[in-house]
Order: C-alpha cells, then sequence, then structure tokens
C-alpha cells in the first residue's frame, strides 16, 4: 500500500514538472518602461513695445527662439523566456523652436523695470518611437505645432540711454503629443506607447535696444528690439512597450 501511494506521489509530481516545462516553453514575454526629461541652451529675437504712466509700464512683447530640447529613452527590456539579443525599443522627443505673444505689467525703480508677463506660446513637437522584439518591429512618430501658454517674471536695467540689459523667466506649456502602435505576426504581438509633456522653463538674459518716440520725456516707453539667450530644461517623455508569443511544439 505504501508502496503504491509514494508511486502515486512521484506520478503526481512528474506531471507537475512536465506541465510546467511544456507552459515554459510555449510562453514567452517582453516587457519594458521608461521616462526622461531634457535640458539645452535657447537663444532668440525679441520685440516688443511699451507705455508708461508714472511708476508703472505696461505693453506687448513678441519673441521667437531656437533650442534643442532633446531627450532619449532606451530602456531595459525584462523577459519571460529566453531574451532577443537583437531586440530594442527606444523613444525620443525634441523640441527645437518656440515663440510666444505676451502681455507685461511691471513698475519702475529709477533705471530698473521689474515685470510679470503671460500669454500665448507656440512650438513645434516631435515624438517618435520603435520597438523589435520576437521577430516583429513597429514604429510610430507625431509632429505637431502646438499652441499652448506661457507665463513669465522678469528685469530689464537701463544700462545707458536706450539700452537695456535684460533677464526673463518663462514657463511654457504646449501640452501633451502621444503615438502608439502595434504589430503581430503569427504566434507573437507587440505593442509600444509614448507620450511627451511638451512644457518647459527657461532663463534668458540679453541686450535690447529702445527706439525712443520723439521728444519723448519717459525713460521706458516705446517700441524696442534685442537679442537674448541663456537655458531651458523639462520636455518629459515617457514609453511603454510588451510583447508575447506563444511557441508550438
Amino acid at each position: 500500500m505504501r508502496l503504491i501511494i509514494k508511486f502515486g506521489i512521484f506520478a503526481l509530481v512528474l506531471a507537475a514538472s512536465l506541465v510546467s516545462r511544456e507552459a515554459s516553453a510555449q510562453f514567452r514575454s517582453v516587457s519594458g518602461a521608461g521616462s526622461a526629461s531634457a535640458n539645452s541652451w535657447v537663444a532668440g529675437l525679441v520685440f516688443g513695445y511699451n507705455w508708461q504712466q508714472g511708476a508703472m509700464v505696461f505693453g506687448v512683447e513678441t519673441d521667437f527662439q531656437g533650442m534643442d530640447l532633446n531627450n532619449t529613452i532606451n530602456p531595459t527590456l525584462v523577459y519571460v523566456g529566453p531574451p532577443g539579443l537583437t531586440d530594442f525599443a527606444t523613444a525620443s522627443s525634441t523640441i527645437d523652436r518656440y515663440g510666444t505673444l505676451r502681455g507685461r505689467l511691471g513698475t519702475t525703480f529709477g533705471s530698473l523695470l521689474l515685470y510679470v508677463t503671460g500669454g500665448l506660446a507656440y512650438g513645434l513637437v516631435d515624438l517618435n518611437s520603435s520597438f523589435h522584439a520576437l521577430g516583429l518591429t513597429t514604429s510610430a512618430s507625431n509632429t505637431q505645432t502646438r499652441v499652448g501658454g506661457v507665463v513669465g517674471a522678469g528685469a530689464e536695467y537701463m544700462i545707458k540711454p536706450n539700452w537695456m540689459l535684460t533677464f526673463q523667466y518663462q514657463y511654457v506649456d504646449l501640452g501633451r503629443v502621444s503615438v502608439a502602435s502595434s504589430q503581430s505576426g503569427g504566434p507573437s504581438f507587440i505593442s509600444q506607447s509614448a507620450t511627451t509633456r511638451a512644457d518647459f522653463q527657461t532663463a534668458m538674459v540679453g541686450l535690447s535696444f529702445r527706439f525712443a518716440p520723439e521728444g519723448s520725456g519717459s525713460l521706458w516707453a516705446g517700441g524696442y528690439g534685442g537679442i537674448h539667450g541663456g537655458g531651458a530644461w523639462g520636455n518629459s517623455t515617457s514609453a511603454v512597450y510588451s510583447g508575447s508569443s506563444f511557441i508550438g511544439d
């Protein structure tokens, strides 16, 4: 009787082992995820017009900048089953230009102007993602000119008549850009999705020249134009990758 029980237990263990091996041999999966943000130089041109009433200065300003706010994600892929030696996943997002049209409101302290600003922002956002696994490849891209908002603050100092040393901080939000794609073939299926949060911050210093109205007794009134440059940071991107395959005997 004991011999029969031992044999039965052995048979159950052996059967479970065979089933487990068969399932492992037949199923294979891959997954990965990652995120990244970027920093960059930024430089451009600025033009505007001020009105002054006493110590209060208000006006409109527009600017246009070039930059290279580029991030790249190369996540580590995790496998159930044997790994693929040539598999890869990668995503990248770039903002290479943007501009704003803003109102400004500030107050003067002699040769110093402090102000807050806000208005419309626009920029070109590019997002790409590719995934190769389980013998399949899928890619997706999305390039959009986005319109959003901008807020900020700054300071200007009149270093000599009509010449202004400037500093400005901006927070720009151009919304979200996303891609998604999938591919299937035989027993295998892979999919990917990526999203970039196209918001970023800039800090710039510059030099501007004021085209003062003839006979103007105001230190700040009139049109002006100049150049500025500095740094930018932000543009966070995230991506998710997955795939599975059932392999027959």
